[in-house]
């Protein structure tokens, strides 16, 4: 359970500073007994641990306005519980061959290089905003899924798509990503895919952590830290896969 901890105060680090931090810990608690589905909604309590106290972190900046991060975040709702559904539905090898090839995908984005060069502004949906709601609904799909590596994913698509900075957007994420995460966990804590004990010490490390990284967030991740994590990536993917 130290492991676990000390996974989850590393994880709730990465995830403020780049994402990808619940990447290392699925294939731990797989690797630990859990089954792939358990492993996959037992996360989410540590998700929703991060993202408050990131919330809390990141209030008392200047572009954080909750009531347009809700409007722009309900969008991913509908998504996140199709999502646990489909999580639900298919077979454990499956969805463990699946989490592999995500976290291959996941290490790639990892070392992909996130600019800050755009305008210092809150994220704005594009002109087609019909569009901004198709990219926000498959968010919350995938958030719901699978949750590994949507922090990246989400910060790819908010500075290209949303154009906003990284930092703003880590603003942003935070928020949506507690929207759509806790009727995930209550879809997935009544099919009984969720193990509270383990789910509750690395929801510690990971508030702690992500608490802590909101100021290096400011300064954007290290990039040591990402080449170490993804090397360990591919290794838990090929031993999942396998």
């Amino acid at each position: 359970m130290d492991l676990v901890f000390l996974v989850g105060f590393f994880a709730g680090n990465l995830n403020v500073m780049a994402g990808g931090g619940s990447m290392l810990v699925m294939p731990l608690l797989i690797f630990l007994g859990l089954p792939p589905q358990t492993a996959n909604g037992t996360i989410r309590i540590a998700v929703m641990s991060q993202s408050l106290a990131a919330i809390q972190g990141f209030k008392k900046h200047k572009n954080f306005n909750l009531k347009k991060i809700f409007k722009m975040g309900i969008w991913t709702i509908p998504g996140s519980l199709l999502g646990v559904f489909l999580a639900i539905s298919i077979s454990e090898i499956w969805f463990q061959r699946i989490l592999a090839l995500v976290i291959v995908l996941g290490a790639a984005l990892l070392l992909f290089p996130q600019s800050q060069l755009l305008k210092d502004r809150p994220p704005q949906l594009p002109k087609n905003k019909y569009l901004g709601y198709l990219i926000l609904f498959l968010i919350g799909l995938y958030g719901g899924f699978i949750q590994i590596g949507v922090g990246i994913v989400f910060l790819i698509i908010f500075t290209r798509f949303f154009k906003s900075n990284l930092l703003n957007s880590n603003v942003y994420k935070v928020v949506i990503i507690a929207l759509y995460t806790l009727p995930a966990l209550i879809f997935f804590a009544l099919v009984g895919q969720v193990e509270w004990k383990v789910g509750f010490i690395y929801a510690l490390g990971t508030g702690i952590g992500a608490y802590t990284a909101t100021k290096l967030a400011i300064k954007n991740g290290d990039k040591v830290i990402r080449v170490f994590v993804a090397v360990a990536l591919l290794v838990m993917a090929i031993r999942l896969f396998y």
